[in-house]
């Protein structure tokens, strides 16, 4: 198999589209969903149904906390932006567990879809969320739902309507 469209179609579903709007200004709450219809959990394995909601929620109070210690502990000098050196290691860890968790994704629904590597085998699952974690987060949300016909949600842990089919 293969992916249901290409990986930088991000803007596909439109710019309004709550998986485009999440990919880019908050790509951890769009993973969260794509884990939530896999029932997957915070190391990105299978779990059960709650405590993948869990895991969501779970993600989203890491983000918020992201956000108010890196916003807060940041210092504005003349010359640039100088950031204090616990918020930066703490970005750095969230940053390298949010690449953790694309890559236990992508290679779940890979092998889930039977979606074939392309040419860095196993390791394209490591690399493109590195290269650009908006249009790896995006290209796994679009595979896993069906935008012509469902549109997508901001308030639900699928980033769907709750009645809207299944694709996984």
């Amino acid at each position: 198999g293969k992916w249901r469209d290409g990986f930088c179609d991000c803007c596909s579903p439109g710019i309004f589209h709550p998986s485009f709007l999440f990919a880019c200004c908050c790509p951890s709450i769009l993973l969260g969903q794509v884990m939530v219809r896999f029932n997957l959990g915070l190391t990105g394995s299978p779990t059960t149904a709650i405590k993948s909601e869990k895991a969501l929620y779970v993600l989203l109070a890491l983000t918020a906390i992201d956000i108010i210690i890196f916003s807060s502990t940041t210092t504005t000098y003349a010359g640039g932006v100088t950031y204090m050196p616990i918020s930066a290691a703490l970005a750095s860890a969230w940053s390298l567990y949010l690449l953790f968790l694309m890559f236990r994704t992508r290679s779940f629904i890979r092998q889930r879809y039977e979606i074939e590597s392309g040419c860095c085998g196993e390791l394209e699952d490591c690399l493109l969320p590195c290269c650009c974690t908006t249009c790896t987060v995006s290209q796994m949300a679009r595979h896993t739902a069906d935008y012509d016909n469902d549109e997508g949600k901001f308030l639900t842990t699928t980033g769907l309507s709750p009645n809207s089919p299944s694709l996984v």
